[in-house]
């Protein structure tokens, strides 16, 4: 609803019952209490009864010879020049339409007659933004922008000034103006940077970004200190975004594809592509290469991205995403030292913080499904970032058997970051996000595992490698064992055997626990983290003479040691497991020798493993 303020004395006074503070008003540029009240007397804005100035902004695209028109600053009647960097634009008034609006500023402001131009497009929807007000400090105020379109022959090619023939009350004197490119605009924001330029969320700067390297390019080279640091808007953002910038009311519709394919032109869909390397790839001299490319920073953000921002030095500007995707030249500047504090803040928590920063990735890092306490999947986040037990991560555990009943075991890797050179069960990976199954998650890692270190596995195996025979729930009571003699002899002798393994009352067998990782940094020092678990459980039988004797099986997993993917390997009975197991702790030497889960395993499951080696044993 809006308050009905006539006279200044009743502004001043919802002003200080509102505590807004005005003693800015005025000075520096500043819009005064007087101007205020004559925008209201005139209709220019409305007063909401959440103190909230509300205001109706025609924003004009004036283009000339593929050029457009941008106001770099004013000089007001007092003789102080406030800097503008906008394009030109004008207040509508309450029951006014936008076409008028724009005719008043092209006439007031630009010096045009209704005859010298044309307009092409007028938006009929608003941007809608919350901020701030520049003319007003500590006024909040909500911008409804339309958008106009102008073409127009009758202005001078190179800058001009016009002088303001508005309102006599107006503070304006003299409008400076600029005909800019509208990669101009996108390097009007980074051109006086020397230490640092971040641009998080870049979907509001497509496509100027894209086509930014020259620009980055010379600007590196130039400042020999300046870094770049450029977050883009992950899978889970750009679908979010995707449900409310593309419909019918949106001005400037874009698809979930469109957005797709600029986050892939940003970072890259090889080794050899995307923004960072487009920008080193134009340095000739290889070692000067190196040092630029160790200066850019191009990464995924994986959190929600409330607005998008621009940093460069000291200077920040932002926008906000809304039921329409912001351009270029949406971005407002930050002018307000607690605004700018906070965004500041906003800035450091999403790409500094030990917080934020795990949630970050790079090309080609994984990124698994996060599920909460409840087993609800809530998104798709870096699996570095899973280090707690405040959520879940999806998992299985494979244990694989030979003909004799005995199980693999691995060395995890020098290479890995946690439970490096510790001992662990056969097989164990996370989910897939295009697994459509932990069925097909089991089978790809015991491929990945053991036979492809270096590769991706597909549904199509090597004929070397055999092919899966899923069994699917491993419940003797329903299906006694004797059964699978007939079934298993008729299996070709590159066959694998797989089941699902189930608890004690026949269910699918998941295991839901905190599991301890031993962490190693680069000093050697050793750090324990927890994180949690949900991990459906299988079992494997493999092909015979696969992995029945140590040398059969040394040669089965060599890719998988030679590639350093796993330091070792070795067979081992489930009793013979037992006793190395008691053995070490006896020497308190466990921890340091199995993974936190293998001793699990030894506890919760060896019944399971015990039961599985005598089924083999049977059927065999």
């Amino acid at each position: 609803m809006n308050i009905q303020i006539k006279t200044k004395t009743n502004l001043i006074s919802f002003l200080k019952e509102n505590n807004i503070d005005v003693s800015e008003w005025g000075k520096q540029g500043h819009k005064s209490i007087d101007n205020l009240l004559a925008e209201l007397q005139e209709e220019d804005c409305v007063i909401k009864t959440e103190a909230i100035r509300e205001i109706s902004i025609a924003v004009i695209n004036i283009e000339n010879k593929g050029k457009l028109l941008f106001e770099e600053s004013q000089r007001m009647k007092n003789g102080f020049i406030r800097q503008r960097n906008k394009l030109p634009r004008e207040k509508i008034k309450q029951n006014e339409e936008v076409i008028e609006a724009a005719h008043r500023c092209l006439k007031e402001e630009v010096n045009l007659q209704v005859e010298d131009f044309t307009i092409i497009k007028a938006s009929k929807t608003p941007k809608v933004y919350i901020k701030e007000s520049a003319s007003y400090p500590n006024l909040k105020t909500r911008y409804l922008h339309y958008d106009i379109f102008v073409s127009t022959d009758k202005l001078p090619n190179e800058n001009f000034t016009t002088k303001e023939n508005g309102e006599e009350h107006d503070p304006v004197d003299i409008h400076y103006w600029t005909w800019i490119t509208k990669n101009n605009i996108f390097e009007k924001y980074f051109e006086t940077a020397t230490d640092e330029i971040i641009i998080l969320g870049t979907n509001s700067l497509f496509p100027y970004l894209e086509e930014s390297s020259k620009f980055f390019f010379n600007k590196l080279i130039l400042e020999e200190d300046l870094k770049l640091k450029i977050y883009y808007e992950s899978d889970n953002e750009n679908f979010n975004q995707s449900l409310t910038v593309d419909t019918k009311n949106s001005d400037n519709r874009t698809s979930f594809t469109t957005l797709q394919a600029h986050k892939d032109r940003i970072k890259g869909t090889t080794n050899t592509s995307g923004l960072k390397n487009d920008i080193v790839n134009r340095i000739g001299k290889p070692e000067l290469q190196e040092k630029v490319a160790q200066r850019i920073k191009v990464q995924q953000i994986n959190l929600r991205l409330p607005i998008n921002v621009i940093k460069a030095d000291n200077k920040v500007w932002y926008t906000f995403v809304s039921n329409k995707l912001p351009t270029i030249s949406d971005y407002y500047l930050v002018e307000n030292e607690q605004l700018l504090s906070h965004i500041n803040s906003y800035i450091e928590h999403y790409t500094e913080s030990q917080t934020g920063k795990v949630f970050l990735s790079n090309t080609g890092e994984e990124l698994i499904q996060l599920y909460d306490r409840d087993i609800i999947p809530r998104g798709i986040f870096p699996r570095k970032s899973f280090y707690t037990t405040d959520f879940k991560r999806y998992s299985i555990w494979g244990f694989v058997f030979n003909r004799k009943g005995e199980l693999l075991l691995h060395q995890r890797s020098q290479k890995t970051k946690d439970n490096r050179l510790l001992w662990d069960k056969s097989i164990g990976g996370y989910v897939d996000i295009q697994d459509s199954s932990t069925y097909q998650t089991a089978q790809r890692e015991l491929i990945e595992e053991l036979f492809l270190p270096e590769a991706e596995y597909t549904p199509f195996l090597k004929e070397d490698i055999g092919k899966f025979n899923n069994y699917g729930d491993l419940d003797f009571e329903k299906r006694p064992e004797v059964e699978f003699k007939s079934a298993f002899k008729r299996l070709n002798k590159n066959e694998w055997i797989m089941f699902r393994a189930t608890d004690r009352k026949g269910n699918p067998l998941t295991v839901d626990r905190v599991s301890e990782r031993r962490m190693i940094d680069d000093k050697n020092n050793i750090t324990l983290k927890r994180t949690v678990f949900i991990s459906d459980v299988y079992l494997f039988i493999a092909p015979p003479k696969y992995m029945d004797t140590p040398e059969q099986m040394k040669d089965l997993v060599k890719l998988s040691e030679k590639s350093g993917a796993a330091e070792d390997h070795k067979i081992i009975s489930v009793d013979k497991l037992r006793d190395w197991i008691e053995e070490e702790e006896s020497k308190q030497k466990a921890s340091e020798t199995f993974t936190d889960d293998l001793l699990y395993i030894n506890l919760e499951l060896r019944s399971l493993l015990e039961r599985f080696s005598e089924f083999i044993n049977y059927v065999f």
